[in-house]
């Protein structure tokens, strides 16, 4: 599929571009979640990725901040695979893109860590803490 082959990015019948949808669905979610309304927010969250997908390939790495918070809902409802799933997706993206200091992949592990430690995983979980410790202190001083 080529460039050519994806749909516009431009304003649908109420001028709400496709980005603007895919902030306002995010946004909502992050509510949702914070809620606790965790099902509520979930196929928002999905819906917000699944555009950014479609409309914004190139510009994958602006979505990390949902694929995190996507797992965090998933992990909460239980499905710790998926959210692990997910949260390896944001470190993919955030090492090809994010910050050459490390501080793109700091909100993921930072999340990752609590995941692997709610799964039992306690040196897996430890070695990702400290990971992120390491990156915290090289990145903030």
């Amino acid at each position: 599929e080529g460039a050519g082959d994806r749909e516009p990015a431009r304003p649908n019948a109420v001028g709400v571009t496709p980005l603007d949808r895919a902030t306002l669905l995010d946004t909502r979610a992050q509510t949702l979640a914070r809620l606790g309304r965790n099902a509520e927010a979930r196929p928002l969250f999905y819906e917000s990725l699944a555009m950014h997908k479609q409309y914004f390939p190139e510009d994958a790495h602006s979505a990390i901040p949902t694929w995190v918070s996507l797992a965090v809902v998933e992990s909460d409802l239980g499905n710790h695979q998926a959210a692990d799933t997910l949260l390896q997706s944001a470190m993919v993206l955030a090492q090809r893109f994010g910050a050459s200091d490390g501080s793109s992949l700091l909100p993921i592990l930072a999340v990752r860590a609590g995941l692997l430690e709610r799964l039992g995983q306690l040196d897996s979980a430890g070695a990702t803490f400290r990971e992120v410790i390491r990156l915290r202190e090289q990145v903030v001083g």
